[in-house]
This record gives C-alpha cells, structure tokens and sequence, in this order.
C-alpha cells in the first residue's frame, strides 16, 4: 500500500482532519500509524470531533508523548514534558473545511514556557529596548523609564 493511500486512510476523507494531521506531520514528525491508532480511540477521535463540531470547545491540544503516542486534550495540561501543538478557535462557530483557515490559529506549545519567555525577554526585548537607536521617536518619559 502507498504511503498516500495510508494517510488517506488516516484523515478517512475529512478536510478537517487532513488540515490537522499535515500540521501534526509538519511539526512533530510522527508516522502515520500513531496518527491511527489516536484516531481508533474513540475517546480521541470524539474528543477531536468535538473540538471541530461544537463552538464551546475553544482549543485542542495534541501532544507527542515520550511513549510515543499521540494525545489530544481540550484544555491546556498544568505540566508538561513534551512540545505540544493547539489549534484555538477565533470564532465561536463549528469549524468546517471551509472555514478552517479562518476559524483557527494553530502552533506549538513548549514543554517549558515560563523559561521560553524568560530567554525571549532577556535576549531579545531587553537589547531591543536598551539600545538607544530605537528610542527615536519616543516620548522623554518613556526613554527614562526604559
């Protein structure tokens, strides 16, 4: 069997969940049978259906476990140990395959991200801000403060 005909199998025909596999693939590079084997639990598969069907539902998150699994989730966990990706909703409204691009913002979520934020702040906004060429244009109270 192709490696087409299997991921055709895998998203079983759903625009929408063809669109969240090739992200899936993108990111975390899984093969295909891990994306079966979440979509044959039907625990998953509902909870993924969902999260695309009814609007309360307002982000799902997958996530490669370090077994080797993947696991959606409707809420954020409290800790993490591996990268996950979300897929949020921007509107309130189920998401169909033609309004998946406009409905969802989609990316990926750090197994740390407190210390993510700290390296950004401290390596990338502090010498953006402390570097006196860029305070042009800005009020004297503001280039005190910073």
């Amino acid at each position: 069997m192709s490696n087409a005909t299997i991921e055709d199998d895998a998203v079983e025909s759903d625009p929408r969940l063809l669109f969240i596999y090739t992200y899936l693939t993108k990111t975390t590079k899984f093969k295909v049978d891990k994306w079966q084997k979440m979509m044959n639990t039907d625990m998953y598969k509902t909870m993924i259906m969902d999260f695309l069907e009814k609007p309360q539902h307002s982000v799902l998150l997958v996530t490669l476990t370090s077994a080797g699994t993947l696991v959606p989730s409707l809420t954020f966990p409290t800790t993490g140990k591996t990268k996950s990706s979300y897929f949020a909703r921007v509107k309130p409204e189920p998401i169909t395959a033609e309004n998946i691009r406009k409905c969802l913002i989609f990316g990926d979520v750090s197994p740390k991200p407190l210390e993510d934020l700290a390296v950004l702040v401290e390596e990338v906004f502090v010498p953006v801000f402390c570097n006196p060429a860029n305070h042009k244009g800005w009020p004297a109270v503001v280039v005190e403060d910073v």
